[in-house]
């Protein structure tokens, strides 16, 4: 081989070499640029995230405005509850009364003892229902939304044993209006239809507000 062979071989394997180095940093240069685009500073990465918390759904309330709701309901039940209480024991005197001094037709009788056994039975349920939420209160601000939850299942729970009381006493209205009528004989249609009216109406208003009260616990509860 001669020297001019020799010197062009060297050459040729210099450019192949300056190629492949050329190649290399041309790789590389990429890899960085595709580093830098994908990545994003972190600077970036913070700001995304607080615009992403800021962008979350939150709830807001009026905790004043909550307090004095809560009072309101429980003063609400105090009051329905010292008049059922005041019902319920002159309907027992009532009963003894009519029983002991007063001359009253057996249906009558029958129908004010029935209604003196239930009316205690209900006023002490009534009483286990309420005794939570009036010993919680309205509660302190940091406990307003507890206070609320509590009262708001009191509620619930009260509308419930008013369905169950109307149906207690469909049977015994029933018979009362019907021997009642049969003895004076007099139609019976409209005392029926009176009766079952009173009874379907108040079933049914309670039947809406006992919808409306657990509404308002999902919304209470979210609170929470």
């Amino acid at each position: 081989m001669t020297d001019k062979q020799s010197i062009d071989k060297l050459v040729k394997q210099a450019s192949q070499l300056e190629q492949h180095q050329t190649l290399e940093k041309v790789d590389l240069t990429k890899l960085k640029e595709k580093t830098t685009v994908t990545k994003p500073p972190l600077e970036h990465e913070w700001l995304n995230l607080a615009q992403d918390w800021q962008q979350q759904p939150f709830n807001k309330i009026d905790l004043a405005k909550l307090t004095k709701k809560t009072a309101r309901r429980i003063l609400k039940t105090k009051l329905i509850f010292a008049f059922d209480l005041i019902a319920t024991i002159a309907i027992v005197i009532a009963f003894f009364t009519m029983w002991l001094f007063a001359d009253f037709d057996n249906a009558t009788l029958l129908y004010i003892g029935f209604a003196a056994l239930v009316t205690p039975i209900y006023m002490l349920l009534s009483f286990k229902v309420h005794i939570n939420s009036w010993r919680i209160g309205v509660g302190t601000p940091n406990s307003a939304i507890a206070a609320s939850i509590s009262a708001c299942k009191s509620s619930i729970q009260y509308l419930q044993l008013i369905k169950y009381s109307a149906l207690v006493y469909i049977i015994p209205i029933n018979w009362y209006v019907y021997t009642l009528k049969q003895a004076q004989d007099k139609p019976m249609l409209m005392g029926l239809l009176l009766a079952n009216s009173i009874l379907l109406l108040s079933y049914a208003i309670t039947v809406k507000m006992q919808q409306k009260r657990q509404k308002e616990l999902v919304i209470l509860k979210g609170l929470g």
